[in-house]
This record gives structure tokens, C-alpha cells and sequence, in this order.
């Protein structure tokens, strides 16, 4: 719901619209890029910037769409560490105890230590590449490389699927 109100620009009286109570806000910054504010589910305030108005209002419109549908907020920061901590609490009362003590297992000793530091957002195959790589010199085999791409494909919220992940090699 938008009201109109008066202010002031450049000198002159104009009749402005005002966004309602929790639409959010977008302006554009001294530096030139425009900055998207609303306030997500928990009531922070989030913050999106772009290069254009347009890019902007789409931004804020698909977070407040998001927030509304209860869906997390999206974050560039997010790390891959972060959302397996989230993933693995959200994840242990939907599976049998052994079944989550495994999950747990895998993403504390063989996934954080290799992928953990990884902004969530820009993970590349090339990531995860490099990470199994490591995970073999380090001995770790192949078991909890499939384990991590068989939770893509069974739909629980991790952001790739198998057919963006590397190609797992034969073992020789």
C-alpha cells in the first residue's frame, strides 16, 4: 500500500509515493550503485546493492516475496560451513539417529575442514574438485564424496545437484 505525501526535490514541491509498513526502501548511494533495504523474517534489517534502480526494485521484490513465503534470506556471505552447521541441526529430526550421527561425521571430519570457507553462493565444480582432491590425499576415499553428492539429489535444500558436481573418478 503506497500513500503520497509532499516533499521537496531540487527546490520543488512534488507529491512523492511512500512505500507501507515493511516494503522497504531503495536509494541511490553516493557511489552511484542503488541500495534495496528491507527487514527479513527475524525483523533484521538486509541490505541488496545494484547497479541500476531497476535491478534494485527487482532484488527487493523477490526478498520481500522470500520473506513472505518463509524462505531464508539469501546471503553472498553465507558459507558452505554455515549452511552445512544450519542443514545438518535442520536434517536430525527427519532421518533415524545413526543415519544423522553419519551425516554429522562426514560434514565435521571430512566436508568443513575442505569446504567449510566457501562462500555458499560461489561455489564452483572446481571447488568441489579441488576439495575431493584433497580429501584423497589426505586418505579419505571416496565414501563421503558420494555421501555429499547424494544429499543434492535427495532434494535437501544444497544448492547444486549431481549433474553440476565433478565427475567422480574410478577408483584405481
Amino acid at each position: 500500500m503506497r500513500d503520497e505525501c509532499v516533499s521537496t526535490v531540487r527546490g520543488k514541491v512534488v507529491k512523492v509515493a511512500r512505500r507501507g509498513s515493511g516494503e522497504g526502501t531503495i536509494r541511490q548511494r553516493a557511489d552511484g550503485r542503488w541500495e534495496a533495504r528491507y527487514r527479513d523474517a527475524d525483523g533484521k534489517r538486509q541490505s541488496v546493492f545494484t547497479k541500476s534502480q531497476a535491478d534494485g526494485i527487482a532484488r527487493l521484490k523477490a526478498a520481500r516475496n522470500d520473506r513472505d513465503l518463509g524462505l531464508p534470506t539469501r546471503s553472498d556471505r553465507l558459507t558452505t560451513g554455515a549452511f552445512l552447521a544450519k542443514w545438518i541441526e535442520g536434517v536430525r529430526t527427519s532421518v533415524r539417529a545413526s543415519t544423522w550421527r553419519r551425516y554429522e561425521i562426514i560434514v565435521r571430519v571430512q566436508l568443513l575442514p575442505y569446504l567449510g570457507h566457501v562462500r555458499l553462493a560461489r561455489m564452483q565444480p572446481a571447488d568441489l574438485s579441488a576439495a575431493y582432491a584433497k580429501m584423497l590425499d589426505a586418505g579419505l576415499g571416496r565414501e563421503p564424496w558420494g555421501t555429499f553428492t547424494g544429499f543434492s539429489d535427495a532434494g535437501s535444500a544444497m544448492p547444486r545437484s549431481r549433474a553440476s558436481s565433478p565427475a567422480i573418478p574410478a577408483d584405481s
